[in-house]
């Protein structure tokens, strides 16, 4: 096989496909390290976006809670309770009996 060895002028035996090896381990290297590179932008673009949406769900996630306060406040209640058809109960009259004669006391 001549690809692997050939006799060299004093007549040893040498080894060109050790180089070729070194140049094959060396390319295979550096396409390794620029795969990884662009790999880790990807990646690295993935996060960012996913964190910009994790800060946008807080944000609405602290606006919901505020609307959820606000609805259920108490003075809210009062005001939506007539639109809701709940009306205030009168206040109640006691009475009092004397005898033949009832009284109102409030």
């Amino acid at each position: 096989m001549k690809f692997f060895s050939y006799k060299n002028t004093s007549g040893q035996q040498e080894r060109p496909h050790l180089k070729v090896v070194v140049w094959g381990l060396l390319l295979f290297v550096v396409f390794l390290k620029v795969f990884f590179a662009v790999r880790s932008i990807s990646v690295t673009a993935s996060i960012k976006d996913l964190e910009t949406e994790a800060e946008e769900l807080r944000f609405e996630n602290k606006k919901l809670q505020r609307e959820l306060v606000e609805a259920t406040s108490l003075i809210k209640l009062q005001e939506k309770a007539p639109e809701l058809g709940f009306v205030a109960t009168a206040k109640p009259y006691n009475l009092k009996f004397e005898g033949q004669k009832a009284q109102a006391l409030r």
